[in-house]
């Protein structure tokens, strides 16, 4: 099991966590229209579905883990809304020896409200509910829930920019009590042509774990048209220091068709 990497998790990231999902929270912009491209929000009344996979791995904490299928529902509610449904994964890990430990995790929900702006410049909210473990997530830690204040500014139909301000609210597994921790997030994305997108991003997590210092990350996407409105994307990530006794990256691979 999970022969490709040896892993450790740590918290890292909140609900944004890889690149084609930091680059999905963050646009409205003129290039939606021109481009379609698959960071644009859902349209109102149209349903999208994404799934995926990912694994990670890491010098420190010499674990592997690996997600599938990594399921989402996105339905445009109204013009300004945007709903989400997370079903539930299957999260593979080594244990002693090399045995296979098996886990899934829950249910989960979310929204984002865009708040208007500009032609150039989109502001918005989201939130979620019990969201997924992402690919540099600490397995000893539930995520609870999360909320963010987002901003993006499209120069031009080819080139965006954009930024997350948020909490992430979370509790070690088996045990009670809550902890918060304030994120941030920047990233870049640019259209290499109509059907293609270059996604990079930095994220900062305050509170990775608990008693840990700051740790940051950054990820790298690419998103493929491969037929009209279905989209591969392939990322990858890696955090630049340890925390929690963990300084994973990771591979991740998703389809999604809007």
């Amino acid at each position: 099991m999970l022969s490709l990497t040896k892993t450790a998790v740590a918290l890292v990231l909140s609900a944004l966590s890889v690149a084609p999902a930091i680059a999905q929270n963050a646009t409205t912009s003129k290039a939606c229209g021109e481009h379609r491209l698959q960071t644009c929000p859902v349209q109102r009344h149209r349903v999208a579905l994404q799934s995926g996979y990912y694994q990670n791995a890491s010098r420190i904490g010499g674990t592997a883990l690996a997600e599938y299928p990594q399921t989402s529902v996105l339905y445009g509610a109204t013009s300004n809304l945007q709903l989400s449904f997370d079903a539930p994964s299957e999260i593979a890990r080594s244990g002693v020896r090399g045995a296979g430990v098996y886990s899934m995790t829950r249910s989960g929900y979310g929204a984002e409200y865009g708040l208007g702006g500009s032609q150039n410049v989109w502001y918005g909210l989201s939130g979620s509910f019990q969201p997924p473990p992402g690919a540099l997530y600490n397995m000893q830690l539930v995520p609870l829930s999360t909320a963010q204040a987002l901003v993006d500014w499209a120069p031009t139909d080819s080139m965006e920019y954009g930024t997350a301000l948020g909490t992430l609210t979370y509790r070690r597994v088996s045990r009670s009590g809550n902890r918060s921790s304030p994120t941030a997030t920047v990233f870049a994305a640019r259209s290499l042509d109509a059907r293609t997108l270059l996604t990079t991003g930095v994220n900062v997590v305050s509170r990775p774990f608990f008693g840990a210092s700051a740790q940051t990350a950054g990820t790298v996407g690419l998103q493929r048209e491969l037929f009209e409105r279905t989209y591969l994307d392939m990322g990858v990530g890696s955090t630049f220091n340890s925390a929690a006794r963990s300084k994973p990256h990771y591979l991740s691979f998703s389809l999604l068709t809007r």
